[in-house]
């Protein structure tokens, strides 16, 4: 009766001091695609979390993407070209994916004084990288870009907050003005993903799309998130990488001319476009 009472007294001391847990969960990987390119998440969490992922993420083309003909951003691009100037009011709803989007936008175009400019679209269609069909330019012609740059500017467009109504309401000088999200709109799909992962109380995730990045708590070693930075070597091997970073709670992401771009004669031309 003794030893009875000793062993069961060791094994609660052993429970109290964590032995007995539950396993915490275990660590999975949920894998599609999105946004012309791959989306990756793994997680320490259990359940099929592909439909709420990939619904997510519907929604957020569909109001943002330039490659669906019925998301909203293209509704809007495509307006009747009869407009008058100063004429076509658009509405979105406050807190939507594209009102985040355009309002992030904005606040980028002031902070770069212009350098960043999701008016740009019409430049990055000429220049083969936007949802037209992805013709390299043979001949550049200057006066085609000089008669883009007419509707190309933050300028071109007037809006502004009705929170009575719920609405950002924006204007077009110029019915020929095009927005293009692309710069933003992974990345935001990316932070969107993990608030999801947040809200449903996961604290230790990793989120990739085509390469955008954030990550929270540890991963499946127990450590920190290891994240390649590719070698930006248009000849470098896909897997190639010049430098390991490790982070936690943070979100990363690079663009480079390395990968996007046509090659034409000895010219080169990359997908990142100047909107000056």
């Amino acid at each position: 009766m003794v030893n009875f009472t000793l062993r069961t007294g060791l094994f609660l001391l052993l429970c109290g001091l964590g032995a007995c847990r539950p396993a915490e969960q275990p660590f999975q990987r949920v894998s599609g695609e999105t946004m012309g390119t791959y989306y990756a998440v793994t997680l320490r969490a259990e359940g099929d979390w592909k439909p709420a992922f990939d619904s997510l993420l519907e929604a957020i083309n569909l109001e943002v993407s330039t490659y669906i003909p019925a998301s909203l951003i293209s509704r809007f691009n495509r307006s009747d070209s009869t407009l008058q100037v100063g004429s076509g009011e658009y509405a979105f709803e406050l807190g939507g994916h594209f009102d985040v989007n355009f309002r992030a936008a904005a606040e980028m175009v002031e902070q770069s004084d212009g350098a960043f400019d999701p008016t740009v679209m019409p430049l990055v269609n000429y220049w083969g990288f936007g949802y037209t069909p992805k013709k390299p330019v043979t001949r550049v012609d200057s006066s085609a870009i000089e008669s883009l740059m007419r509707f190309v500017g933050f300028d071109r467009l007037e809006w502004h907050v009705d929170s009575a109504a719920g609405k950002l309401l924006i204007r077009k000088r110029d019915p020929r003005v095009q927005l293009d999200f692309s710069a933003i709109a992974k990345g935001y799909a990316v932070d969107a993903l993990g608030a999801l992962l947040e809200s449903r109380g996961v604290h230790d995730f990793f989120v990739d799309i085509g390469g955008e990045n954030l990550c929270r708590g540890s991963n499946p070693r127990g450590k920190e998130w290891r994240i390649g930075i590719s070698t930006p070597d248009p000849d470098a091997p896909l897997d190639e990488v010049q430098q390991i970073l490790q982070l936690t709670d943070r979100g990363i992401a690079t663009s480079g001319n390395y990968r996007n771009f046509h090659r034409v004669d000895s010219l080169t031309y990359a997908h990142i476009i100047n909107p000056q």
